[in-house]
């Protein structure tokens, strides 16, 4: 049973006359991994307006002709519906292109940047528990010096890869339900547009005859996304230690650093849970105070939740040297 009180206290202790560097080192790691990706689409969006003013003509055109939906036909509604895709398409295979080369730079900036830049934040706050004057801000890139960063990106990318395969049933019992019942999509999405039509003019009913067959798929689905989605999240948990290993030992094997990780965190996955939920009223109430900068919350708040998670680590890894599970030594740790 974990002694939440005791650790957010042990975390505010150490964080004393270094809060001010917290923050900072919170805010540069925000400004890389949210700032970066959110100024890369600013211009993308802006070259692309300029780039592409027909399309956005035509666009427009359809999507003004949508609106006045309910007070036109049926042939000028599927009309507008034509000309919406038309416009859309109209790029070709440019659009897909550019949108498949977004999704994979995307993936590949979390896997060679943000992760690592996440296990340099978690061994920042580390050592910060550790040292009784100041920490060094370096350590927020230490992944990315001294020979650190493959073996991180190793570890990082194993766990990512894991979290994928455990999530792969929803993914898999999803898309074969969508196959098997792909006629009753397309009635739902026509029956949509007649609802679209229809409604601004009066009540209208909106009936499907579905078998029972899909009925129960549908309801079996849920069950699987809904247990899938425990596993996934129990999973989370089990491989949470894993920044933190990999911050004190970036050369250790990806797998055996995810064993490791299983290990530490067996029988407390429960209580880490209920550790993140204990911030819950914090950060729905800065949200909500916060509202105008989306990220500001994470300033206040941040430097207590990463210090917290900073000593929870600390003792789980106590723990795992008792057991036998590894050494300080096998950590990076000289003992003198």
């Amino acid at each position: 049973m974990l002694n939440r009180k005791f650790l957010k206290n042990r975390a505010n202790e150490a964080l004393q006359n270094k809060y001010g560097t917290a923050i900072l080192v919170i805010l540069v790691y925000l400004l890389i991994t949210n700032g970066l990706p959110y100024f890369t689409r600013f211009f993308l969006n802006l070259f692309g307006s300029v780039s592409s003013g027909v399309f956005s003509i035509n666009l427009s055109t359809s999507l003004e002709s949508l609106w006045q939906i309910g007070r036109i036909s049926r042939v000028e509604y599927t009309d507008a519906i034509a000309s919406f895709f038309k416009a859309l398409l109209s790029l070709g295979p440019f659009l897909l292109v550019g949108s498949l080369l977004l999704w994979l730079a995307g993936i590949i900036f979390k896997l060679l940047v943000v992760d690592p830049l996440t296990v340099g934040m978690k061994c920042w706050f580390v050592r910060n528990s550790e040292k009784p004057l100041v920490t060094n801000f370096n350590y927020l890139f230490s992944p990315f010096s001294g020979g650190n960063y493959l073996g991180i990106v190793k570890i990082t990318l194993w766990r990512s890869l894991w979290l994928f395969i455990w999530s792969l049933p929803t993914l898999v019992f999803g898309s074969v339900l969508m196959y098997l019942n792909k006629e009753h999509i397309a009635e739902l999405i026509n029956y949509l547009g007649d609802y679209m039509q229809k409604f601004p003019n009066g009540s209208y009913h909106l009936q499907i005859e579905l078998d029972t067959s899909t009925v129960l798929l549908t309801l079996l689905f849920l069950i699987v996304a809904i247990a899938n989605a425990i596993l996934v999240l129990v999973k989370r948990y089990s491989y949470r230690m894993a920044d933190y290993i990999a911050a004190d030992a970036p050369q250790m094997p990806a797998r055996k650093t995810l064993r490791l990780s299983r290990a530490m965190t067996s029988g407390y996955k429960m209580d880490m849970f209920f550790f993140d939920l204990s911030f819950a009223g914090w950060f729905i109430l800065l949200s909500f105070c916060c509202c105008a900068f989306p990220y500001a919350f994470w300033l206040i708040i941040g430097p207590r939740y990463q210090g917290s998670w900073a000593e929870l680590y600390k003792d789980l890894r106590q723990q795992a040297v008792q057991k036998g599970y590894t050494t300080m030594q096998e950590l990076g740790y000289i003992l003198r």
